[in-house]
């Protein structure tokens, strides 16, 4: 489905599976590659073909606008849909006067549940980055025998930081004690955690 150019108040990381991901016309995140896309930074028109398999992070940016749960945007999109519609994530309706009016689906569904105005945060970016891991070294971990890393960056006052790691047979790597949330994929092989098996895309 087609999306229109537009920007968020949250950030964005954005990592191909299968498929190229058509961010903005003529540009693609291909498969294997990891796409961080800031707050306020503007993209699209977006394309999603069809057989696009992409894991997509969204998290509250360094702007502190936060994030809306699903519940939330549920709620809003339900009485939204009682003064318009949405079409090709654009939201329309009418004023009193019978003026029709266009605004960007989720800037509608935020203003309808946060009450007030979206404000979008000036971008520490100029755009979108994009990071192919198969330019960046692994680099063996001190502490870990048998684990090696590729940190591909670390963006924004708020350390957000993301890269690959890579477990030999046996290998063990000790995770959630970095006083900050952590969110792990599997994007190869098989894991145990606490005895317990965890395959592919986990």
């Amino acid at each position: 489905w087609p999306a229109p150019r537009h920007r968020h108040n949250f950030d964005q990381i954005r990592f191909p599976i299968n498929g190229a991901f058509e961010y903005t016309k003529g540009t693609t995140l291909p498969a294997g590659w990891v796409g961080y896309f800031p707050e306020g930074a503007y993209y699209g028109p977006q394309l999603r073909q069809p057989g696009l398999q992409m894991l997509v992070i969204q998290f509250g940016g360094a702007g502190g606008s936060g994030f809306l749960s699903e519940g939330q945007m549920r709620q809003a999109r339900t009485a939204l849909h009682e003064r318009g519609a949405f079409v090709d994530g654009v939201f329309t309706w009418a004023d009193d006067k019978g003026k029709k009016h266009n605004q960007d689906g989720f800037e509608a569904c935020w203003e309808e549940s946060m009450g007030r105005k979206l404000e979008y945060p000036a971008p520490r970016y100029d755009g979108q980055i994009k990071m192919n891991p198969e330019n960046f070294a692994w680099i063996d971990d001190r502490e870990c025998q048998g684990v090696a890393h590729k940190w591909m960056g670390t963006f924004t006052e708020r350390d957000i930081r993301m890269g690959f790691s890579r477990l030999a047979p046996g290998a063990s790597l000790p995770v959630g004690d970095h006083n900050a949330p952590e969110f792990l994929f599997l994007a190869k092989g098989a894991v145990a955690v606490n005895g317990k098996r965890y395959g592919l895309h986990s």
